[in-house]
C-alpha cells in the first residue's frame, strides 16, 4: 500500500501533466486550426522536451505563437521537472521496491490457514512476537505505528503483517482473518480492543480469541462478545509478585522455560482428530514419552471443564481429548503428527 503523501504527490505530478499537455495542444490547436490534434501533440512534445526539431505548425509570422511557445516552455518546464523528480524520488526512495514487497507478502498472507491474527504494537505484543517465532506458530501482525513495524522488521525479517486498522474489514481480511483460527488483541485501549473483536467475530464467528483488558470492570464486557479467554495485566502482575514470594523455584523454573532458547522445551497442548492414531487408544497404549520423547502433564477430556493431572497408562484417548505435554518445538509437531492422522 501506497503511503497517503505519495499518492498526493503523485497524484499532483500526473495531474500538472495532464494540464501541460492539456493547454500545449489546445493552445497549437486554437493557433492553427487547420492543423491536426497529431500535429498539436507533436508540437506540444517537442516544444516540452526541447529536442530542437523542425516545427510542423509555422509560428515564423505567428507572433501570438511565438508568445504561447515561450510561456509554455517557461511553465511546463517546471512542471515536467516536477513529475520527473516526483517519478525519481518514488524509486530512489523505495516506495516502489516497498510497494512490491508489500504485495509479495500479501500473496504469502494469502496462502496460510489456521493462523493467528494478532493486533496492536507495545511491549506486550514484542513477548508474543517473540513466543510465536520461538513456536514456531503462523500469524499475521496488524499494526499501525511505522516505527515499531521498522523495529520489529529488523528482529524478525520473516514477520508477515499488515500496516492499517485492525478494526476496518479491508485490513482483516488482508490478514486472512476468514482463514485463521485465532485471534489477539492487545492494544491499549479496551475499547479499541471490543471494536476490533466485533469486527473479527462478524467475519469468523469460530474463531479463538484472547484479549487483554487493562481495566478489570470490563472483562464481563468482553465475555458477551464471545471472548475466549480475557488476560488482565494488572492481575497477572498481582499473581506473578505473590508467586515470587511463596514459590520462588516455581517462577524461576517457568520463567527459563519460557524465555530461554536452548531446546526451546515449552508446555503445549496437543488435541486428538478424530480417526487419528490416538483415538481410542491409551496413554500406555500410544507410548507417547517413548516415540516423542514428551512428558505429559494433564488431560482435558471433552465436556469436562476439569483436567486430569498425571493420568495413568490406562486413560483413554478420545477425539478432542487435550493433551497437556511439556518437551521441544520438535516433540511438539512428532505428536501433533501422531494426533492428527
Amino acid at each position: 500500500m501506497i503511503p497517503l503523501h505519495v499518492k498526493r504527490k503523485i497524484f499532483t505530478a500526473i495531474l500538472l501533466f495532464t494540464i501541460t499537455m492539456g493547454t500545449g495542444m489546445l493552445g497549437y490547436h486554437l493557433l492553427s486550426p487547420t492543423s491536426t490534434w497529431l500535429d498539436a501533440i507533436y508540437m506540444t512534445v517537442i516544444t516540452l522536451a526541447t529536442v530542437g526539431y523542425g516545427e510542423i505548425i509555422d509560428l515564423s509570422h505567428n507572433p501570438a505563437g511565438r508568445i504561447f511557445t515561450m510561456v509554455l516552455i517557461l511553465f511546463g518546464m517546471g512542471n515536467i521537472l516536477f513529475v520527473a523528480s516526483t517519478f525519481t524520488e518514488f524509486i530512489t526512495d523505495g516506495e516502489l521496491q516497498k510497494m512490491m514487497r508489500r504485495r509479495k507478502m500479501q500473496k504469502m498472507i494469502d496462502r496460510i490457514n489456521n493462523h493467528i491474527v494478532l493486533c496492536g504494537s507495545g511491549l506486550i505484543n514484542r513477548k508474543i512476537i517473540d513466543e510465536l517465532f520461538e513456536t514456531s506458530t503462523p500469524f499475521v501482525l496488524i499494526a499501525q505505528d511505522e516505527h515499531e513495524l521498522a523495529r520489529l522488521i529488523t528482529q524478525h525479517p520473516d514477520l508477515l503483517y499488515i500496516s492499517g486498522d485492525a478494526s476496518h474489514d479491508s485490513v482483516l481480511l488482508d490478514a486472512g482473518i476468514k482463514t485463521a483460527n485465532g485471534l489477539m488483541t492487545a492494544l491499549t485501549d479496551d475499547r479499541d480492543n471490543l471494536f476490533v473483536i466485533i469486527t473479527a467475530k462478524r467475519l469468523n464467528d469460530s474463531l479463538r480469541i484472547v484479549s487483554s483488558a487493562n481495566n478489570p470492570d470490563n472483562i464481563d464486557k468482553y465475555k458477551s462478545v464471545g471472548v475466549n479467554s480475557i488476560i488482565s495485566p494488572n492481575q497477572i502482575g498481582g499473581l506473578r509478585m505473590a508467586s515470587e514470594m511463596i514459590r520462588p523455584s516455581v517462577v524461576t523454573f517457568l520463567d527459563i522455560m519460557m524465555r530461554g532458547t536452548t531446546g526451546h522445551t515449552r508446555f503445549s497442548e496437543v488435541v486428538v482428530a478424530a480417526e487419528s492414531s490416538l483415538d481410542g487408544k491409551t496413554i500406555g497404549e500410544m507410548r507417547i514419552r517413548d516415540k516423542t520423547g514428551l512428558v505429559v502433564i494433564s488431560l482435558k477430556q471433552v465436556n469436562e471443564d476439569s483436567f486430569m493431572y498425571n493420568p495413568a497408562p490406562d486413560t483413554r484417548l478420545q477425539t478432542g481429548t487435550a493433551i497437556i505435554v511439556i518437551g521441544s518445538v520438535e516433540q511438539v509437531a512428532t505428536l501433533t503428527k501422531l494426533a492428527q492422522g
